[in-house]
């Protein structure tokens, strides 16, 4: 059994409190020194560990993507039919939003930053293979005459439009729907089933 150090332990809290940071404030309002002083730590002792804010901000975001991406390899390497990896991929992401509540905003606020420094930090962490990995299923399903030939972009947006939206502007939603958190969960579970709904009709034959 592998024993975890102090030092590891320290780098893990770092990224913890790294993530809070960024999360909330994102790249540019986020200094090495607010996540030093967060962490208990001085600022020579923060570059021990990550020499740069850029450093810095790849550790999270791979600690982010390892959320999710892994999972969402699985299920589109099973052989389960297509509406139910789409229902798996769409359970990971509820899950994973729930957990992080400011991912959402989080993650389009970066990309409106800077998306080539987004995807450079994608590459970097090759991470990329994911999105690829879709992109080829999709076109092998539509080729096979399993799916619809429906163009890429429409797919992206129907899906990740829909559902970004939704969780990254959960506090207006409240503000004019909802009365409480038990009552967002359970449009949660409604919204679920007319998303899948839309992806059928979009993809999917009679």
């Amino acid at each position: 059994m592998k024993t975890i150090s102090n030092g590891d332990l320290l780098e893990n809290k770092i990224i913890t409190v790294a993530r809070q940071l960024f999360l909330k404030y994102g790249y540019e309002d986020t200094s090495m020194s607010a996540i030093a002083i967060q962490t208990g730590i001085t600022r020579p002792a923060l570059h021990y560990y990550f020499r740069t804010k850029d450093k810095m901000f790849q550790a999270v975001y791979a600690d982010l993507i390892m959320n999710i991406a892994p999972k969402i390899e699985s299920i589109f390497t099973d052989e389960a039919p297509f509406l139910s990896k789409v229902e798996a991929v769409l359970d990971e992401y509820i899950s994973v939003f729930r957990k992080y509540p400011d991912l959402p905003w989080f993650a389009l606020r970066e990309a409106h930053r800077d998306h080539l420094y987004m995807l450079k930090t994608i590459k970097e962490l090759g991470c990329e293979k994911y999105p690829r990995m879709i992109k080829d299923y999709l076109l092998g399903e539509m080729r096979k005459g399993h799916l619809k030939t429906v163009p890429l972009p429409v797919i992206f947006l129907t899906f990740y439009g829909q559902l970004f939206f939704l969780f990254s502007n959960k506090e207006l939603f409240n503000s004019f729907f909802v009365e409480d958190k038990d009552q967002f969960q359970s449009f949660v579970d409604e919204w679920k089933k007319q998303l899948l709904l839309q992806m059928r009709n979009l993809l999917c034959y009679e």
